[in-house]
């Protein structure tokens, strides 16, 4: 499959514009599993080039009067009202404020709040946002307005997004609607990370520290949020998509742990679920299932930021990964829409390489009691420190896998809030978990750089030549040493064990007969660019 070249004025079709990082989104769900599909160019690709097109769907002619009837009931775990400062865990953000591109259902980005972009190369961008589009407060969007949400994320310790605007050298705005932005090195993918910036009105209350309102143009406005309930949206009038949303309201419930039995009960109309409740509502004629198009990735981490001996040694890292029984773990999560793996980009994607070797493919405890003695550990001596969420499960079998080993790992439960800080405290030997997909892999590879955002899920690696790799790839417009480059990378974090990538899978998403119209995408967003909630109604 020919893989694009960034190319000045290269006028990109539909299908492949900016391809930029779509990896493995054919997923599980497609029969070739993951990146076998038979598209003109390598999954994962990253294109930036000169294009105009439009949005499906989209209109920036205001809607004519639309009869909205209905409230969706959702589930998330807000982290904050300051979308800026979100960690790229929340699929809220979606519903309140649009972005100047999108990914649609099969993972290609597509212009959503741009009219056309211009890329000569992967330092300059000239984006021109449609005319029209107007902010919850009733004031259109302009050029200015997206400088400043620029300007704000660069200077906002730990917001996401740093990776694109601490490269920016400068932003012009030649007209209401145009910014041009100017980067001090190439990045290629621009593009495809912009779908993840999400635009608020600079009035929104706490713009100068942290936003407690969020004024955004999505399709849904801000009513008001009770802390650890939930969020209440309405749905904005003025709203830029001809006809949508064509629902009234937004509940957004604050649900930790297992959600089938509010599922069941009609408290919430969709959520994911784990693989083990597919039986329990796979018949249930209130019920239907659907697949995400693209792969989440689990994996155990170690406290690389302050390792606390013995695991600065590589060798009990190593006996970890000798005790993992990965099929087991992937069998028990996913069972059919999972895969075994060891890399960040799943396999037979673009940025995967089947030449790499997995040394902890198959369990092999004698090797990991081997290491462990030469480590000078003896057997029930070793006592690791595992937080864990409110979902407690795959920890759990994680543990029992290492007490065949003679580790006691001490889990220690806590809510998903909680327990994210406590990662960023770094007081904790071993964690396992999971990332969600992406519209780009480098919002995968930036986690784990030594000023990532959120990089406590692995551990806070901080390594100049893992940092130095990925900035290469970044700088790079031709795939193939791109992916070269990540490849370097991938080998920085297997060569010390920052972490040790168990399974790739698919996530299942369950949702109720009332709710008409939704379509699973290949990301987690709530709303997209030709699904989500602006395109459903409530029967």
């Amino acid at each position: 499959m020919p893989e694009p070249r960034f190319t000045p004025n290269y006028r990109v079709s539909r299908r492949s514009a900016l391809r930029g990082g779509a990896f493995g989104i054919m997923g599980i769900a497609g029969a070739a599993l993951i990146g076998c599909g038979d598209d003109e160019e390598a999954p994962g690709a990253s294109t930036a080039s000169s294009t105009q097109g439009t949005t499906p769907g989209a209109s920036s002619t205001q809607a004519p009067t639309v009869q909205r009837s209905g409230t969706l009931l959702l589930r998330d775990t807000p982290q904050t009202q300051d979308l800026h400062r979100q960690t790229g865990t929340m699929p809220s953000p979606s519903l309140i404020a649009d972005t100047p591109t999108a990914i649609d259902v099969n993972g290609e980005t597509q212009v959503y709040l741009l009219e056309k972009f211009e890329a000569p190369d992967a330092s300059n961008y000239a984006l021109t946002f449609k005319p029209g589009t107007k902010f919850h407060n009733g004031r259109e969007l302009t050029s200015e307005d997206v400088k400043l949400n620029l300007e704000r994320i660069a200077g906002t310790e730990g917001a996401w997004l740093t990776s694109v605007t601490n490269g920016i050298e400068s932003i012009e705005t030649p007209d209401d609607y145009t910014v041009s932005i100017k980067l001090s090195t190439p990045y290629s993918p621009m593009l495809s990370l912009l779908s993840e910036l999400w635009l608020l009105a600079p009035e929104s209350p706490g713009w100068d520290s942290t936003i407690t309102t969020p004024i955004g143009t999505g399709p849904f406005m801000w009513n008001k949020w009770v802390p650890n309930d939930r969020i209440y949206l309405d749905a904005f009038p003025d709203y830029w998509q001809s006809g949508r949303p064509m629902i009234e309201k937004i509940e957004v419930k604050n649900l930790e742990g297992d959600t089938m039995p509010a599922l069941l009960a009609g408290d919430i109309h969709l959520a994911g679920i784990p693989v083990d409740q597919r039986q329990m509502v796979g018949s249930n004629p209130d019920i239907e299932l659907q697949l995400e198009k693209a792969t989440s990735w689990q994996f155990l981490s170690f406290n690389n930021r302050s390792p606390r001996a013995p695991f600065d040694d590589i060798r009990v890292r190593q006996a970890m990964g000798y005790a993992l029984d990965k099929a087991a773990l992937n069998d028990f999560a996913n069972g059919d829409t999972g895969m075994v793996a060891d890399q960040m980009a799943p396999p037979n994607s673009f940025y995967w390489s089947g030449d790499i070797v997995d040394p902890f493919a198959k369990p092999d405890p004698a090797k990991a009691r081997e290491l462990l003695s030469a480590a000078g550990i003896a057997e029930g001596t070793l006592k690791p420190v595992m937080p864990v969420n409110t979902n407690p499960a795959q920890p759990e079998v994680v543990a029992a896998q290492l007490r065949e080993i003679g580790v006691e790992p001490v889990l220690e439960v806590a809510d998903d809030v909680t327990t994210e800080i406590r990662l960023q405290e770094y007081d904790w030997d071993l964690y396992y978990a999971g990332s969600g997909t992406r519209s780009d892999i480098a919002l995968r590879y930036v986690r784990m750089m030594s000023d990532g955002p959120n990089p406590g899920l692995w551990g806070g690696p901080q390594n100049a030549d893992y940092d130095k790799y990925v900035r290469e790839a970044w700088a790079s417009v031709d795939p193939e040493e791109r992916r070269a480059r990540y490849l370097d990378a991938w080998k920085v974090v297997t060569d010390n064990l920052f972490t040790i990538v168990t399974y790739h899978k698919a996530n299942t998403t369950a949702i109720r007969k009332e709710v008409k119209g939704w379509q699973t995408g290949a990301m987690a967003n709530f709303n997209r660019i030709d699904g989500g909630v602006s395109h459903i109604t409530i029967a």
